[in-house]
C-alpha cells in the first residue's frame, strides 16, 4: 500500500467538498477550516475515509 496516499479526508458540512484549507487557528477552538468551493468556514468539518468522500455528491454555487 502506498503510505503517502491520503486515507481520511475533511468534508465540507456545506457542499461536501473535499477541498478544505487551513486557515488560521483559534486558542480555544482550535483550527478554523474554510472551503474552497462554497467558502463555507468553521472548525467543525467532518473526517471520513477517502474512498467514501469520492462517493459524495458536491453541491456546486449556482
Amino acid at each position: 500500500m502506498n503510505q503517502n496516499k491520503k486515507t481520511e479526508v475533511k468534508v465540507c458540512p456545506e457542499c461536501n467538498s473535499t477541498d478544505i484549507k487551513e486557515k488560521g487557528n483559534l486558542i480555544v477552538a482550535g483550527n478554523i477550516y474554510r472551503c474552497n468551493n462554497c467558502g463555507h468556514t468553521g472548525v467543525l468539518f467532518p473526517v471520513m475515509a477517502w474512498e467514501d468522500a469520492k462517493k459524495l455528491k458536491v453541491k456546486t454555487s449556482e
